[in-house]
């Protein structure tokens, strides 16, 4: 596909922007979280058609995607090769990882869709005050309601609880296979890149 030279100028932004998205683990839609105001302030900015700027952002999240999947499994196979784990926990671990990630993309889209529907902005569920999302200060600021505060401070405890319960299931997920928790967390977010710690 052939693109504008206006375009090409603008795809080390939007590929600034996608990176920043991807680093931040987010699974925005153009119409609600982080990556859709970031695409919205691009396509502004650079007087762009948002949709051919969503579709950089796309494209580079799915390429980035992909190479961390290529990258952990590269890993993975060391392990497989220096006998830390055998080729059969490597494709069991393989499928977690990819279970997992669908289901972290799931269970965002459906809290991004709860905040839309309570009118409230994400920042207060991601983070907490690391953010500025001082709940109190907000509601003597008129940022939210006294209403929303509560509504946030529920889902903020259902969120600790279900990231709790999944911590539960996956350490024992990870001890009925005899696997190292140290594999799961090259596949998360917070995992770190070189592969487990010796």
């Amino acid at each position: 596909m052939a693109l504008s030279s206006k375009m090409k100028g603008s795809l080390l932004a939007a590929g600034a922007i996608s990176a920043v998205a991807v680093g931040a683990g987010s699974v925005a839609s153009a119409q609600g979280g982080p990556d859709g105001t970031l695409v919205d302030k691009i396509a502004t900015k650079f007087n762009l058609n948002k949709d051919e700027v969503q579709a950089v952002v796309d494209e580079n999240r799915a390429e980035h995607k992909a190479e961390r999947a290529a990258e952990v499994s590269q890993n993975l196979q060391t392990a497989v090769e220096q006998g830390k784990i055998t080729a059969e926990q490597k494709t069991l671990l393989e499928s977690k990882m990819k279970e997992n990630q669908t289901a972290r993309e799931a269970e965002m889209t459906a809290l991004q869709e709860w905040a839309q529907s309570n009118n409230i902005d994400m920042r207060y569920l991601m983070g907490g005050g690391r953010h500025g999302a001082n709940l109190e200060s907000a509601v003597k600021s008129g940022t939210i309601t006294s209403e929303q505060k509560t509504l946030i401070e529920q889902k903020r405890e259902e969120l600790e609880k279900a990231r709790d319960t999944k911590r539960d299931a996956m350490q024992q997920w990870a001890k009925d296979n005899n696997i190292d928790t140290q594999y799961m967390r090259m596949g998360g977010s917070g995992g770190h890149k070189g592969g487990p710690r010796e």
